[in-house]
């Protein structure tokens, strides 16, 4: 009795994407909801399913199928971090794509080669033009003579296969079928050379990718919107990234955009949040003495001030938010009737950032 060959995903760098499953993982900088216009290619992604629900992805979605057995959804991440490869890494946000998604892989990463026959012939009938095949079974053509001949059934479709993982000298199909309509897609390094694990290649690609998490990618579009100035959006950003996920930094900048709004009381809870998610957060630390300032709290202002002063590095990038902690100590103990104390800190500054705002007027107005 004959086994059926099994097969296996190959993954960017030999490495899994950082999200998988039910965490979303996102492009960078790319926008979110777009949709495919009708007249677009149609590509299908013959993988380990796509998160249809994505919001990167779910416009450009023409059709799903399983074939695996194991329902639709993508439980390893891989097919979804495929078509977002797809659709965005030439640089384009609107690229004029449809996908269909054939998915092939079990939750355990495991492959039959008749599921991956059976959707080839489904996404032919549904009109792709171009397939991908992150994917791959050991061997040569003479192996998998049912896999190759799939694919020779449908010579005006054009099929991206990987070449593998396992270095140049390890054969792989559908890579390795010899079809004129079968481009075997290898993996460069950083130098642009090929990879020392990638299979043998017609043409070489990139062999990593950078992906976000949902948190994070919510996160960075905040922290563009606060430098442009639309302070309220940025504020939504911040919220949505929490949203996916708790994190420190979000908690933190919405604590500063309280701070900018007057709302000290509503920027301590955001603080201490922060802080609570990351107790070495020196920035987190000197914002919450700003606001527990603002309060007139000036006891514990001094004591988160002295701790963000601890905790800031002493790297030339961290200047900045080390002198801005000493002013305002220096501030804060002018309040508690100690101008001695209060003029070094203030000397600090000085030291730290000779043009640091304020600092002349500000020492000349304590006495000596």
């Amino acid at each position: 009795m004959s086994v059926e060959p099994m097969g296996e995903l190959f993954w960017e760098s030999g490495a899994r994407p950082a999200a998988q499953g039910r965490e979303l993982m996102f492009f960078p900088g790319v926008p979110l909801h777009g949709k495919s216009p009708e007249n677009s290619v149609l590509v299908g992604v013959i993988d380990s399913g796509i998160a249809q629900m994505h919001p990167q992805l779910a416009g450009f979605i023409r059709a799903c199928e399983d074939f695996s057995g194991d329902g639709l959804e993508d439980r390893l991440g891989h097919g979804t971090a495929v078509a977002l490869q797809l659709l965005y890494a030439n640089g384009q946000s609107d690229p004029p794509i449809a996908i269909l998604s054939a998915k092939v892989t079990d939750a355990q990463g495991r492959i039959r080669q008749q599921a991956v026959v059976d959707a080839i012939e489904w996404v032919a009938e549904q009109g792709a033009r171009i397939v991908n095949l992150s994917l791959g079974f050991r061997g040569g053509a003479d192996k998998h003579q049912n896999l190759c001949a799939a694919i020779a059934r449908h010579p005006d479709i054009l099929f991206s296969a990987a070449a593998g993982n396992d270095g140049p000298s390890v054969e792989v199909c559908p890579a390795a079928c010899g079809l004129d309509n079968v481009l075997a897609v290898g993996a460069t390094d950083v130098s642009g050379k090929p990879a020392g694990y990638s299979g043998a290649g017609q043409v070489y690609a990139p062999g990593d990718a950078s992906f976000q998490e949902e948190w994070f990618y919510f996160y960075e579009r905040g922290q563009a919107l606060a430098r442009s100035g639309h302070l309220q959006e940025a504020r939504r950003e911040y919220e949505a990234s929490l949203a996916a996920q708790v994190n420190a930094e979000s908690e933190f900048q919405l604590g500063v955009l309280d701070l900018s709004d007057e709302k000290p009381d509503a920027a301590l809870i955001r603080l201490t949040e922060a802080i609570k998610l990351n107790p070495s957060f020196a920035e987190a630390h000197a914002m919450l003495g700003a606001a527990r300032f603002l309060l007139g709290d000036y006891a514990r202002a001094e004591d988160a001030l002295r701790t963000s002063i601890e905790l800031y590095p002493t790297d030339a990038a961290s200047i900045r938010g080390r002198a801005g902690a000493h002013f305002n100590l220096g501030l804060t103990l002018v309040n508690l009737g100690r101008p001695e104390d209060a003029r070094a800190q203030l000397e600090t500054v000085k030291a730290l950032m000779p043009d640091y705002p304020h600092i002349d007027d500000t020492l000349a107005s304590i006495a000596t």
